[in-house]
C-alpha cells in the first residue's frame, strides 16, 4: 500500500530528483528578470520564463500536499469494494478508481515536465537550468516546493511602494480601484511571508534595493549560494518593458519610468501589506 512519501520516492526513482534553480519574488516587478538576465548572460545555466502551469496550476490540481492521501484512499476503496461486490446503487460520491494510482499519476505531470526542462537544457549545452517566478496563486506553489524540493533558489523583493509605481506604468488596469491595490498588497505580504520560511541554506534572500545600489557586495553571494557565475554587465542595463512583433517575431526592450499612485490607493495598497511591511524596515514614500 503506497504512502505519500513512497508515491514521491516512486516518482524520483523514475525521473529523477529535479534540481532546478528558482528566481523567487512575491509580485512582479520585483527583479527577478534582472537576475534571470544575469545569470543568461554569464552562460553557465539557462533560466527560463514564467511558467505557471508547472509552478503553480499543475501542482494545485492536488488539492493539498500528498500527505492527504490515506484517507480518500481508504474511504474509495471502501466503495469501490462495495460497488464490485455488487451494491451498484451505494452513494456513490466516494466512488473512484485507485486513489493512490491517481494522486500519483496528478503529481508526475509535474515530475514530467521538470525532466522536459532538463531534456530541452541539456540539448542546447546547458547542464543546469531554472526558471523565474513571481508567485500568483500560493496553495499551487507550496505544492510544488512539496514536490520539488531539491531546487536552489534567490527570493528577491522590493519595497512596495516602488513595486505599485512600476506597476502604474506597466499595467494601469490592475490598479484601477483600491480594492485591487488592496488584493495585490495582501499578496505581496503572504508570498513574501511564505519566501522568507523558506530553508535559508536553499534560498537566498536579498532586497532589490541592495542589489542595484551595490552589487558587487551582493552578486558573490548569490554566485556562492548558487554555485555558478553571474554577468555584471546585465547590471548596467535598465529594463523594464518588452516589446514583441508577431509579424517579424523580433522582441525589443525599454524602460517606462514609474507613475505615483494616488495617495488612496498607495493607503490602500500598503494596507494590505501590513504588517510585515513594516516589520521588514519599510516605510511608506511618495
Amino acid at each position: 500500500m503506497d504512502k505519500p512519501s513512497e508515491i514521491l520516492s516512486s516518482l524520483r526513482l523514475e525521473y529523477g530528483e529535479p534540481s532546478p534553480i528558482l528566481i523567487l519574488a512575491p509580485t512582479t516587478r520585483c527583479g527577478s528578470t534582472l537576475l534571470q538576465r544575469a545569470i543568461n548572460q554569464a552562460g553557465q545555466a539557462i533560466i527560463y520564463g514564467e511558467n505557471f502551469i508547472f509552478m503553480e496550476s499543475a501542482p494545485l490540481l492536488l488539492g493539498g500536499q500528498l500527505s492527504d492521501v490515506e484517507p480518500k484512499a481508504r474511504a474509495a476503496k471502501a466503495s469501490m469494494d462495495a460497488f464490485v461486490r455488487g451494491d451498484t446503487g451505494l452513494d456513490g460520491s466516494n466512488l473512484f478508481p485507485d486513489y493512490r494510482a491517481y494522486r500519483k499519476l496528478l503529481a508526475s505531470v509535474v515530475f514530467q515536465i521538470a525532466d522536459f526542462y532538463r531534456r530541452e537544457s541539456s540539448q542546447h549545452g546547458y547542464a543546469r537550468w531554472g526558471l523565474k517566478h513571481q508567485i500568483t496563486r500560493l496553495p499551487g506553489f507550496r505544492n510544488f516546493i512539496h514536490l520539488i524540493p531539491g531546487f536552489r533558489s534567490v527570493t528577491v523583493f522590493r519595497d512596495l511602494v516602488d513595486v505599485g509605481k512600476s506597476m502604474q506604468t506597466r499595467w494601469p488596469e490592475n490598479l484601477a480601484s483600491e480594492a485591487q491595490c488592496a488584493e495585490i498588497g495582501r499578496r505581496w505580504r503572504e508570498n513574501l511571508e511564505y519566501l522568507l520560511r523558506l530553508d535559508r541554506s536553499r534560498n537566498l534572500v536579498i532586497r532589490y534595493e541592495d542589489l542595484v545600489a551595490r552589487p558587487d557586495e551582493r552578486i558573490p553571494a548569490i554566485e556562492a549560494h548558487l554555485g555558478l557565475a553571474l554577468s555584471r554587465d546585465a547590471f548596467r542595463k535598465r529594463v523594464n518593458a518588452h516589446t514583441f512583433d508577431p509579424a517579424t517575431g523580433r522582441a525589443g526592450e525599454m524602460y517606462r519610468p514609474p507613475s505615483a499612485l494616488a495617495p488612496a490607493k498607495l493607503h490602500a495598497l500598503l494596507e494590505g501589506a501590513q504588517p510585515l511591511y513594516g516589520k521588514i524596515g519599510y516605510s511608506a514614500h511618495a
